[in-house]
């Protein structure tokens, strides 16, 4: 993950955290996710990481809000 990017949640579910980056997305709100399961070829590596979710450092803040509702 590049180093100006901020980490906004983190997920054990790809799913959730897909509809996540989509909620961000819509909003105009550029997000990455990052997880360490070799690509989805090793998914129970993301039990022990996670999926992590994030954004620029100046979106940070507006991230988490829009994260917070349903």
């Amino acid at each position: 993950m590049a180093k100006d990017r901020v980490i906004v949640r983190i997920f054990t579910d790809a799913t959730e955290a897909e509809v996540a980056q989509s909620r961000l997305e819509a909003a105009g709100i550029e997000s990455h996710l990052h997880s360490d399961d070799i690509g989805h070829m090793w998914p129970s590596l993301e039990e022990t990481s996670g999926i992590e979710l994030a954004v620029r450092p100046e979106d940070a803040e507006k991230a988490k809000e829009l994260l917070k509702t349903k």
